[in-house]
């Protein structure tokens, strides 16, 4: 989604498949001025490596949604799209980047953020990368559909909040790390650790 809504800024264009970090700089000679490229699905391996001069969107959302949802894709293979693994090295990966390179900039979108409030989101990217905006995500003149519908589907779903706190211990204090990083709620995630422990 926010992939498509960068073509609402000036002089920017959107390469049309994903990337791995090694082939970013081959894209420096392109015309434009600001290339977007969506890093592929094993990028997280590389991800503390990335070249400084290369900016970094980073795209989160609430651990829970992002826990229980589907794709066809990978349907057939595991329950849930992302996997406990994957979601864990995603987060270790991000903050070895951040650890490697202090000094780094990333400009931050959360996911709820994006489609409650698309022209705020818009707003904070365009400061901190210094772009222009061209036509404001809410109003994007490209028919690309912005839809709330998503968020937290885990709460209208039984089976899906008793697979959120049935995770183990070690992960849900990681996802504890992450929401608190982020500004998310955890929804007692780690009370039956505080009743286990007094008891």
């Amino acid at each position: 989604l926010l992939r498509k809504l960068m073509s609402c800024f000036d002089d920017v264009a959107a390469v049309d498949r994903e990337r791995t970090v090694s082939h970013f700089l081959d894209l420096a000679n392109e015309p434009q001025q600001t290339l977007i490229v969506k890093r592929t699905s094993k990028c997280y391996r590389d991800l503390p490596h990335l070249p400084e001069c290369v900016d970094l969107i980073y795209c989160v959302r609430h651990p829970y949604d992002c826990l229980t949802s589907f794709h066809p894709a990978t349907a057939a293979v595991q329950g849930f799209h992302v996997s406990e693994r994957r979601w864990t090295n995603e987060y270790d990966s991000l903050l070895r980047l951040l650890d490697r390179q202090p000094q780094r900039t990333v400009c931050f979108a959360r996911y709820e953020d994006l489609v409650a409030d698309p022209d705020a989101v818009q707003a904070a990217i365009s400061s901190t990368l210094t772009l222009g905006v061209r036509h404001r995500f809410s109003a994007n003149p490209f028919g690309i559909e912005i839809n709330a519908s998503s968020v937290e589907k885990w709460q209208r779903d039984r089976q899906l909040r008793d697979t959120i706190f049935g995770f183990n211990l070690s992960w849900k204090r990681k996802i504890a790390d992450f929401c608190e990083q982020f500004g998310y709620q955890t929804y007692g995630l780690l009370d039956d650790e505080a009743t286990a422990s007094q008891s």
